[in-house]
């Protein structure tokens, strides 16, 4: 048997996400309309045994739509409706 008792705990919650590039702010929940948010790329990982980031520390990226494109655009591989995948430059300009 268990006994229990109701306990208030304070967390820690995210209220906004900011671009680590341009310092575009998206506040948080969602409702609160801004699109913007649903685009974000948020990436966290772990850096290992001589990474040039620092040995095994904590790393974290956020970044919006836009920074996204002007960084990494040309990288970006993106599935069509035929679900053939293409790099994003490569698509005819009505479908990017």
């Amino acid at each position: 048997m268990r006994e229990t008792k109701e306990v208030t705990q304070t967390v820690e919650w995210t209220s906004a996400i900011i671009c680590n590039k341009c310092g575009r702010t998206c506040k948080i929940p969602e409702e609160s309309g801004d699109l913007e948010l649903q685009e974000f790329l948020s990436v966290e990982w772990h850096g290992g045994y001589g990474s040039i980031f620092g040995d095994e520390l904590h790393c974290s990226l956020d970044l919006c739509q836009h920074c996204v494109m002007e960084t990494v655009g040309k990288y970006v591989m993106v599935m069509g409706h035929d679900g053939k995948w293409q790099k994003w430059g490569d698509k005819p300009e009505g479908e990017r």
